[in-house]
Order: C-alpha cells, then sequence, then structure tokens
C-alpha cells in the first residue's frame, strides 16, 4: 500500500517506531514475538523485525547427559580395593558349602569378612543360621553389625591412623635400604630423625611416643612435618601402599575376632565382647580421603 505525503505515520511496535507499515502476517508474527509462550527470545533491542527469524533450539544429547550422571552417582558410592573384592568373591562361593550343623573358626572368620563387606549375602546366610538354632554365631554377627553401624571416627583419629601406618611404613622401607646390618623399627625411627634434622636443620619430636609432646595432632606439627621433602617422598609411597596396608589390618583384626568369637562359642560365657574392630566401609573411606588430603600440608601458605 503506498502512502502520500502527510498521511498517518506507520504505527509503534513496543517503545519502537517502524519504518513501514507492516503486512498482516509481519503483524501476526510481531504480535507472537511480545507473547512469551509464544517465543523463546525477548528484548532483542533491535526495532527491524523481519519474518525470516529463526529460532533454533539446542540440542541436548540425552544419552551422554544419563551417563555421566551414573558416572556422577557411581562415584559418590564406597569402593573397595580390587584385591579385597576378589577375596570377598571367593569366600562368598566358598560359604555355599558351608555345614550348619558343625560351625568351624574358618566359617566364623569369613562370616565375619562378609559382614565388614557389607556382602547382602550374608542376610540369607544368617537366617539359615537363625533356623539351624546356631544362636551364639547370630548373636556374634548382630553385636559386630550393630557396632559397625555405630563406628564414626573423628577427623584426629582418621589423621592419627595415617600417621601411624605412615610412620610404620617409612621406618620399613628405612629397615629394607639399610643392608649392613637388621634394625628394628625403634632404630629405623631415629635414622628418620637424624636424618629430618639434616635435612631442616632442627630436630622433631614423633607423636605417639610415650614421653612424646605431640599426644594430638595439631596444624603446626603436621605443617612442619610436611615441609621435610624426604617425608613428602615417602608419605607418598605410603599412598600408593594404602590400600593393601588397610586390607591386611583388616585382614589381622577379622582373624583375631574370629579367634576370640570362636572361644566365645566353645565356652559357656554368655556375655560378648570384643576389641580393635577394623574401620567400616564409611571410615575407610573418609580415611583414604583425609589421606590424599594430608598432602597439602606441604603447601607453605596452606593449612587444612
Amino acid at each position: 500500500m503506498n502512502h502520500s505525503e502527510g498521511a498517518q505515520s506507520p504505527p509503534y511496535f513496543g517503545m519502537y517506531p517502524l519504518p513501514y507499515w507492516p503486512t498482516s502476517s509481519q503483524f501476526l508474527l510481531m504480535m507472537n514475538f511480545q507473547n512469551p509462550m509464544m517465543s523463546p527470545i525477548h528484548n532483542l533491542g533491535s526495532p527491524i523485525l523481519t519474518s525470516h527469524l529463526n529460532f533454533t533450539q539446542p540440542t541436548i544429547n540425552y544419552d551422554i547427559k544419563y551417563e555421566q550422571n551414573s558416572q556422577n552417582k557411581e562415584s559418590t558410592q564406597t569402593k573397595q580395593p580390587q584385591q579385597y573384592t576378589s577375596q570377598i568373591q571367593i569366600i562368598s562361593e566358598q560359604l555355599d558349602d558351608m555345614n550348619y550343623d558343625q560351625i568351624t573358626v574358618e566359617n566364623l572368620e569369613a562370616l565375619i569378612h562378609l559382614l565388614f563387606a557389607e556382602e547382602p549375602k550374608l542376610k540369607k546366610i544368617q537366617q539359615q543360621l537363625k533356623e539351624k538354632r546356631c544362636l551364639k554365631v547370630v548373636k556374634i554377627l548382630d553385636t559386630l553389625a550393630k557396632k559397625i553401624r555405630t563406628q564414626q571416627k573423628n577427623r584426629e583419629e582418621l589423621i592419627k591412623f595415617c600417621l601411624r601406618k605412615a610412620f610404620r611404613e617409612i621406618f620399613h622401607q628405612i629397615q629394607e635400604k639399610c643392608t649392613k646390618k637388621k634394625l628394628n623399627l625403634k632404630a629405623a625411627s631415629k635414622i628418620f630423625q637424624q636424618t629430618y634434622q639434616a635435612e631442616k636443620m632442627k630436630s622433631i619430636a614423633l607423636p605417639f611416643r610415650k614421653n612424646s609432646k605431640n599426644k594430638t595432632m595439631n596444624n603446626h606439627f603436621l605443617h612442619e612435618l610436611f615441609q621435610s621433602k624426604q617425608f613428602q617422598d615417602q608419605y607418598k609411597i605410603f599412598l600408593d601402599n594404602l590400600d593393601t596396608i588397610i586390607e591386611n589390618d583388616k585382614n589381622k583384626k577379622i582373624k583375631a575376632i574370629a579367634e576370640k568369637s570362636w572361644e566365645f562359642i566353645q565356652s559357656n560365657r554368655k556375655s560378648y565382647t570384643f576389641k580393635r574392630l577394623p574401620w567400616s566401609l564409611k571410615n575407610l573411606e573418609k580415611l583414604k580421603e583425609t589421606a590424599n588430603e594430608m598432602l597439602n600440608y606441604c603447601d607453605d601458605q596452606k593449612f587444612i
């Protein structure tokens, strides 16, 4: 449509004057554009609208997104060392042929392993133990399970465990390197202190000794300890062996519990107590996180 000079000016679109009279199709497009339910984009800042605008929707790869969510979910679950997982599988298969009428100390040790590994198969075994009236075995497993559920380790306990095991591992490393004569752990610890003093030009009092001033774990001591390059290198070797150290510690403690439990079954005692339990999977996961976080003390400006 042509408009002569002095005719009515084209209308406004929002706050902008249009430079032309829109056709009906263009006007419909503009009205839809103003409707937030019809258009994904608003306030473009341009007074000119054209009918060839094309609003594309982003493509989402749902397979990749689902896979990433699954991986994140798996990463939050407690993971056991592969070697211990294989051990639990073998133990679980062996118990398929267990004679419920004649429980042995080996059976008992295997059951306790399944308990600490949170093996689902144990529930069925416990039900069979009840049916076979193996009441003392049931009591042992129930008592241990209750203790595991209430087992909570605070940060100081986690750090103490790490340092105890780390120092013991370091002293063993020193023993292996000393070929001239066989060293005991006490002599190996003295060599560690001497090498630390030679490196840092100051002495360090090892913790957990009877007369040691380091009775608790504090930031100052840990920061001072991790400033030693020698200790850093030795501690990293300890971290590489941490899964094996945890596994050996678990096996040793479970064996001791099984032997004491066997004595309880053979006796006429009605009460059952135990000491030095292995740590639960939840606490072991926290332990591994803490063990790696302690490397932050290597940073001269950073404290945990």
